[in-house]
């Protein structure tokens, strides 16, 4: 077989390859939209106000902070009525202020799990040497007891890192919806 043979081969094996590839790739990242998509709605708002009353206050909230590459930076707030908000600023959807009501039996179930573990024995800080790695704040009020720990993933308790993914794992399931008066700043 001639150089000039293999070449033509190559070109019917390789060029339909080359134009298959991208729409395999296409239709994969689709599906994967569907999924994200398809994702369990926690609690749908139907005609809620997308602002909180001025006597609620904070129950929970849920910060992760930056790191030096791509890490997600976000912070979740839940208040006592429900009314939850979603503020996503780096590498994450949705980003902008965002709103939503949340399952409030979840929520204080969770915080009283928490608190019965010694949520509130805990430091306010636990840091460690490494500058680079994503933190974690959270803050619990509870009752007449409320406390933020700030976690650089230092030597972290138990209690601490299963709140963390609970709170987490629940609140990014949630359909958030753009707050659009805070979007506009």
């Amino acid at each position: 077989m001639s150089n000039q043979q293999k070449l033509i081969t190559m070109k019917k094996v390789v060029f339909p390859f080359l134009f298959i590839l991208p729409v395999v790739f296409a239709f994969a990242s689709c599906k994967n939209k569907e999924k994200v998509q398809q994702a369990p709605q926690i609690v749908a708002a139907t005609n809620v106000q997308a602002t909180k009353q001025d006597d609620d206050s904070l129950m929970v909230s849920f910060r992760r902070t930056a790191c030096f590459g791509q890490c997600p930076t976000y912070e979740i707030c839940v208040y006592k009525s429900g009314y939850a908000t979603f503020h996503g600023q780096h590498f994450v959807q949705p980003e902008g202020w965002n709103y939503q009501y949340v399952d409030m039996n979840f929520i204080t179930t969770l915080c009283e799990e928490a608190r019965d573990q010694g949520y509130f024995e805990l430091k306010e800080s636990y840091t460690s040497d490494i500058p680079d790695f994503p933190g974690t704040i959270t803050y619990i009020h509870l009752g007449k007891q409320k406390l933020k720990v700030v976690n650089n993933h230092g030597e972290v308790p138990e209690v601490l890192t299963t709140f963390e993914k609970k709170v987490d794992s629940y609140l990014r399931q949630v359909n958030w919806l753009p707050l659009p008066d805070k979007n506009k700043e």
